[in-house]
């Protein structure tokens, strides 16, 4: 009985103390959580507690002025430019405005179409008199959505009392409106945002595990490791719905409106009618000219074409790589008899980007830096998910960029089933060295420049080929097999479908696209090299005090010829510190690179990008979807050169070192995330801007509480 008493309490004890611990473990993320919880009411919302104390007036009445007449139902209409509303006499003080507006179409009604996203908004202009003014004057402009309350509520700054208030609107002639409601020093309410204190709590949790006191750094990669199995799945999970929610924000992208945009959806009929050309018959008069690949000529003759397809002998190609057509489109056409949505196949790439980044970097750790810690990893896997180019292309889910993905998709898995079929005693695995052979070979059906990538096998395999003789040059005709074989049937198939179609086995057709130029006459020009490398690498944002805070730039240069390009967003390395790591890669001499195939393949895959990023330049031009093909090498090579230096200055550096590596792991996390996702709110054609007003600006003030 004695005995049960005391193993009860000892039982007691025991849960005690692990109930405790816990608590301590958990206790700085409970801090956290309250932090994030008071800066939603106190900082967040601290215009709704200061207009409580506001006297707030509504506007019961005021005159129309300028080209905004008032119809009998009550709206408002626009015949000339100009048109305003006045509010006078109000002899006080003006804190704020309230003013909920909303936009109609010329027939009176709300526009529900996709592609009247400017409908969804209204621009206002405000001017006001006060002490220091006895004229009006133009305190600035603002976007008011009818559906998002916090854009209806306007903070002035105006010196002593205020006389008198005009609102002009910067709307189209004919443009009909109706005014909800307006106000004066009015009481701003709470808008309350738990998806803000969610990422305020996650993004300062991150913050306090990349300190350098951290306890986080103890536990290293271990992928049988239960718990960092299930943070993996966690984590990958949240990457998963992120790009859901992104790649559904862009109604442009979901239904296109471009013809040009339904190019796999047309060879997917073609195909099942047992055609490789288009069944579009092409004008009689492309067909007469002596270049149909003229684009001045083709509209001076008012030709009749289809836009970026291939024309070659009297028909119409797809240029873009078959790939994505045999996977997505033409299976669920025969199966359906519809059309593949673009951007879904967008979506399930994206999925497969996450999970082959996740494999790919685990194999990379557990191949040469087995010290590596776990939080390490899993922050280089998430800043490569954000910053390779994926999120702009969920952002813009067209037809031009599946196969880019694709192609990235494909190099992701290749790379690591390469590097995890060099086993621990230097023997190959067959299985995974075909499967890493086949993705990398099936590049060159879908994006055939990142076949670059297949390179970087003479770092990765220059011990089996060179030293132990396993695979290639000795007499392992098994390896070799597994190596060689799954790129000479699909180099067979691709090139006989490039031979039926344009009668050259490695003509893809891309050359005879009729768009803006001759690319027939393109060739190679070095002076476009430069501005490719500057664009796509240094080049800086121009940025600005209002949301997104980052500018999209136009691409400026002195080169006098033809060459293509379109808005960028800045370089990577300029626009990303988190790969400013990769001039490890020139530090071979300095000590930090105790394994020399790391620092082998880091320079491989360096060099791959660099001359899939010349060979964009000079096929194509400069265009920001382009970033991708080469961004992710960049990520892969600078984690290796993170993983590199972490365990060169954690054995051999002193404590500031360290200290100095852990405080640039949390600045880069901070600086990349901000402008990974900043851009995807840029505005540029066919922007969120555009498309969905709704969401922009409720995503604006949320970030830009202040406005």
């Amino acid at each position: 009985m004695l005995q049960e008493i005391l193993q009860d309490q000892i039982r007691s004890k025991v849960r005690s103390h692990i109930l405790m611990f816990r608590f301590k473990k958990a206790r700085p993320f409970i801090v956290i959580l309250l932090i994030a919880l008071a800066a939603e009411l106190l900082l967040f919302n601290y215009k709704a507690i200061f207009s409580l104390g506001y006297n707030q007036t509504q506007v019961g009445s005021y005159t129309v002025g300028g080209g905004l007449n008032k119809q009998n139902d009550g709206n408002l209409k626009m015949v000339r430019t100009g048109g305003y509303i006045e509010i006078k006499d109000i002899n006080t003080n003006v804190k704020n405005l309230y003013i909920d507006v909303q936009i109609f179409n010329a027939s009176g009604y709300d526009s529900t179409s996709i592609y009247n996203g400017k409908f969804d908004t209204t621009q206002i202009s405000v001017y006001a008199d006060d002490a220091a003014n006895a004229q009006y004057q133009k305190l600035g402009s603002r976007d008011v959505v009818h559906k998002v309350k916090q854009s209806q509520y306007i903070t002035l700054h105006l010196s002593g009392n205020t006389n008198n208030i005009k609102i002009q609107f910067d709307e189209q002639i004919g443009t009909v409106m109706h005014i909800y409601d307006i106000a004066y020093n009015a009481h701003v309410p709470f808008f309350i945002s738990f998806g803000r204190i969610a990422v305020v709590w996650l993004v300062l949790s991150v913050l306090y595990l990349l300190r350098p006191h951290s306890g986080a750094y103890a536990f290293i990669y271990d992928r049988k490791n239960v718990k960092q199995k299930a943070v993996k799945f966690i984590v990958g999970i949240g990457l998963v719905l992120i790009f859901f929610k992104v790649v559904n924000s862009n109604p442009y992208f979901v239904v296109p409106r471009w013809d040009q945009h339904y190019q796999y959806q047309d060879l997917a009929r073609a195909f099942a009618h047992g055609s490789v050309s288009l069944e579009d018959e092409p004008s009689a008069k492309l067909k007469a000219m002596d270049n149909p690949y003229d684009t001045d000529l083709r509209t001076r003759l008012n030709v009749d074409y289809r836009w970026d397809r291939s024309y070659y002998n009297g028909r119409y190609y797809v240029y873009f790589g078959v790939l994505p057509e045999l996977i997505f489109y033409l299976p669920y056409y025969l199966a359906t008899g519809e059309d593949f949505q673009t951007y879904i196949g967008i979506y399930i790439m994206g999925v497969l980007l996450i999970a082959g980044t996740f494999y790919l970097l685990g194999s990379v750790v557990e191949r040469w830096f087995k010290k590596t810690p776990f939080i390490i990893y899993m922050l280089a896997c998430v800043m490569m998910c954000t910053g390779c180019g994926a999120l702009a292309i969920m952002m813009r889910p067209d037809f031009y960029s599946l196969p880019i993905i694709t192609a990235v998709v494909l190099s992701l898995w290749g790379l690591g089933f390469w590097i995890r079929s060099i086993k621990e005693d230097g023997t190959l695995s067959r299985p995974l060295l075909a499967a890493g052979s086949l993705c990398m070979a099936l590049v060159s059906a879908s994006r055939p420049q990142q076949l670059v990538v297949s390179f970087t096998a003479i770092a990765l395999f220059f011990d089996p080929v060179f030293k132990k003789k396993i695979l290639l040059l000795g007499k392992k005709y098994g390896n070799t097999a597994a190596f060689v074989i799954p790129y000479v049937v699909i180099a067979i198939l691709v090139m006989y479908y490039n031979y039926i179609r344009f009668g050259s086995p490695i003509d893809y057709g891309a050359n005879y696209n009729l768009t803006t130029n001759d690319m027939t006459q393109r060739g190679f020009v070095a002076g476009r090299t430069f501005l490719g490398i500057f664009s796509f690498l240094f080049e800086t944002p121009q940025t600005m005090a209002v949301f997104p805070f980052i500018q999209s730039i136009g691409v400026n240069t002195t080169y006098m010829g033809t060459t293509i390009s379109e808005t960028m967003y800045g370089g990577i390395l300029a626009c990303n510190m988190w790969l400013w790591p990769v001039a490890a890669a020139f530090l071979g001499k300095a000590g930090i690179w105790k394994n020399k195939k790391a620092l082998a393949m880091m320079r491989a895959m360096m060099i791959a990008g660099l001359v899939i990023m010349v060979a964009d330049t000079q096929m194509a031009g400069v265009l920001a979807r382009y970033v991708m093909d080469f961004c992710w090498i960049f990520f892969v090579a600078a984690s290796i050169g993170i993983f590199a230096l972490y365990e060169y200055i954690s054995e051999n550096g002193s404590e500031l070192s360290l200290k100095l590596y852990k405080c640039f792991m949390m600045v880069a996390f901070a600086e990349g995330m901000f402008y990974n996702f900043m851009r995807i709110f840029m505005s540029d054609t066919e922007s969120i801007v555009e498309s969905n007003p709704e969401l922009y600006y409720r995503v604006m003030h949320i970030v830009a509480f202040w406005m």
